[in-house]
């Protein structure tokens, strides 16, 4: 029986971690959140490996179905939690990103005293994390909605450290949440391509200057080639110079406007 409840929460876990919020069986509050992780981490605390994997299991089905953003306090405990599972898995490198996530959310959290065995390394490990100086990076700007990281609405999508993503309507609802670690990809979402956008303005610019350029220079060939005996050596040596700097001018632009629409293409819709 324990088996079999086992793999079905695995089985749903999988199914969770690639839903919408709109594709899950039922919406869950972070208040069941917490409950959850509350359970989990009394079981470790009496050393219930089973019971801790198995209030874990849920924790991983709920967060992708989350009904609302959640406070940045249950979040770390998420990170927290999450952390020490990936620990006792062996995977340091990700439970080092989660626990650097949950010290940055929370810096001053200690654990409780004799919350872990004599002599237990979690403890040692987790104060090797450093929790100052985080990294982030900027998404891409969400049309007609919003996106949050660890509970803050905010496009500063932490890059070194385990985070919460979730993309909501103007109107707050949640249409998706994912647990990310570092290297995971954003979920994709309709965005206003602001990086492309100035691309081709700025494309636009330098194509203009590029036209007028050629067509100063033109005009300035068929002025030069004009057989005026009048114009004198100094007169040419200038009305020469004029168009060289147009055409040279108009070169220059012309390759920064190429180059300019093949990245706006090569970027798409950022």
């Amino acid at each position: 029986m324990r088996s079999t409840l086992l793999l079905s929460l695995t089985a749903l876990c999988m199914a969770a971690s690639s839903a919408h919020a709109q594709d899950c069986p039922s919406a869950h509050t972070p208040e069941q959140v917490d409950t959850r992780l509350q359970t989990a981490q009394a079981a470790l605390k009496d050393l219930n490996s089973e019971a801790f994997s198995l209030a874990m299991e849920e924790v991983a089905i709920m967060v992708p179905c989350l009904n609302s953003k959640p406070a940045q306090d249950l979040v770390a405990q998420l990170h927290r939690m999450r952390g020490i599972e990936l620990y006792t898995s062996g995977k340091e490198s990700a439970a080092r990103q989660a626990l650097r996530a949950a010290r940055v959310l929370s810096p001053a959290y200690t654990f409780p005293k004799g919350f872990f065995p004599e002599g237990h390394a979690l403890p040692d490990f987790w104060s090797e994390v450093p929790a100052d100086a985080p990294a982030n990076v900027r998404a891409p700007v969400p049309r007609d909605a919003e996106v949050a990281f660890d509970g803050k609405t905010t496009r500063d999508r932490p890059s070194d450290r385990a985070t919460v993503f979730q993309y909501l309507g103007t109107d707050g609802t949640v249409r998706t949440t994912r647990y990310l670690m570092p290297k995971d990809p954003l979920p994709t979402y309709p965005s206003i391509p602001r990086q492309r956008n100035r691309l081709i303005i700025a494309s636009i610019a330098t194509g203009i200057v590029a036209g007028t350029s050629y067509a100063l220079g033109w005009q300035g060939h068929q002025d030069f080639m004009e057989d005026d005996p009048k114009r004198t050596k100094a007169e040419l040596s200038r009305m020469q110079t004029q168009v060289n700097t147009s055409f040279i001018i108009s070169g220059v632009t012309t390759t920064l406007t190429v180059a300019g629409v093949t990245a706006a293409v090569l970027i798409g819709p950022r």
